[in-house]
């Protein structure tokens, strides 16, 4: 015996009724600058004894948060960062 089965229309708000749009999640991660990347890779190239310029001073022109940017990508490496306290200051 085939049972009809009686179906409820769907609740469902039209997207037509939100007053404010939804809302969206935080970025992720924000991307690292170039500047910020060659800095650290520099100070990383130094520590290793790897191959760096011949100019005994290098400088980077940074935006503003940038220099925080590299210092806390310096301490998540505890040997780079013991490196530049060290060597690099």
């Amino acid at each position: 015996m085939n049972q009809i089965r009686k179906t409820e229309p769907l609740l469902t708000t039209p997207p037509e009724s939100f007053v404010n749009a939804p809302p969206t999640p935080p970025p992720t991660e924000s991307k690292l600058s170039a500047r910020v990347l060659s800095a650290v890779a520099l100070l990383r190239r130094r520590k290793d004894g790897l191959a760096v310029p011949e100019q005994p001073w290098c400088t980077f022109r940074l935006r503003p948060g940038e220099f925080e940017e590299i210092r806390q990508l310096l301490r998540a490496d505890k040997a780079l960062w013991a490196y530049v306290n060290d060597k690099a200051r």
